[in-house]
């Protein structure tokens, strides 16, 4: 199961596509990396909430596009977690980026989901491994953010 929830803070913010749509895909695309029982929930809030989710995990004070958050204990072939997106983070990093805002969501949505799978962008070369996962996922919902 995958559930999107949104902060209280943010009324008006709803993801700029469909949610059952985005849940199947993403189902595939766990299921391709060995994982058929994805229990997932997505919290989209704003930099102050996320910045506070940092300090309280990982004691940095600043803000992020995403937190992944993984339950222990989960067996093989399942993964289970919590991903916080900052959509604040994620508008000011589409114009960074020179991208629209749906799409930069997107690849976040992703990254998020490769956190929980187990991988890691510390280094340069695990950065370079999971921006070519977060590409291979992106082609494959082709023309989704524009639904």
């Amino acid at each position: 199961m995958i559930v999107f929830d949104y902060a209280d803070t943010m009324p008006d913010f709803r993801l700029p596509f469909p949610e059952d749509i985005l849940s199947n895909r993403l189902k595939e695309c766990f299921s391709r990396h060995g994982f058929d029982n994805v229990d997932l929930y997505y919290y989209f809030t704003d930099d102050k909430e996320i910045v506070e989710i940092n300090q309280r995990v990982f004691n940095r004070d600043y803000p992020t596009d995403v937190i992944s958050l993984t339950y222990p204990g989960v067996v093989q072939g399942a993964v289970s977690g919590q991903i916080y997106i900052s959509v604040d983070t994620v508008k000011d990093n589409a114009t960074r980026f020179d991208t629209d805002f749906p799409n930069e969501l997107l690849r976040v949505i992703i990254h998020g989901a490769l956190h929980i799978m187990g991988y890691d962008d510390t280094t340069d070369e695990q950065k370079a491994h999971m921006r070519a996962l977060e590409d291979e996922c992106l082609r494959e919902f082709r023309n989704f953010a524009s639904l």
